[in-house]
């Protein structure tokens, strides 16, 4: 297994992490609205975190395997 490209990686991560943390934002903004700025993010990257590493990364691994892996 060859090792894929910080560039791509970048790349990946971004197209996760957009989607997810707006996705968030927009269901929590009611909720996290009166907290202050550090409570909102810590909110947002407990939930984030965690949803990017078990749920969102492995299937954009999935899906993008070949673009990954090409050089």
């Amino acid at each position: 297994m060859q090792k894929i490209p910080k560039w791509k990686m970048a790349v990946m991560i971004w197209l996760g992490i957009y989607p997810t943390i707006t996705t968030f934002f927009y269901l929590l903004s009611p909720i996290i609205a009166p907290l202050p700025v550090p409570l909102k993010t810590m909110t947002l990257t407990l939930l984030v975190v965690p949803t990017m590493v078990w749920i969102v990364l492995p299937f954009l691994q999935k899906i993008l395997k070949n673009w990954l892996n090409k050089e």
